[in-house]
């Protein structure tokens, strides 16, 4: 265990495979959901998502796809 019990809390709740995408993807989530600390298996729109949040998600993701891109151009 360690010495604070919410990181427990987190650990038994995300796989300890969580892989770069998903980690990328969470920060956006808790962003335009105004949630915190979603879980892999939930649903964006039962999360308060709707088709405006949706489209706002994917230009944050577009945006940050179009950064790396160029770094590597």
């Amino acid at each position: 265990n360690s010495p604070d019990p919410g990181f427990d809390a987190i650990k038994e709740r995300y796989p300890i495979g969580l892989d770069d995408i998903e980690a990328k993807l969470r920060p956006l989530w808790e962003e335009v959901l105004d949630i915190r600390a979603p879980h892999h298996d939930d649903d964006f729109f039962q999360c308060g998502g709707n088709s405006l949040t949706a489209i706002h998600l994917l230009v944050k993701i577009q945006r940050g796809v179009s950064l790396v891109s160029n770094v590597y151009n």
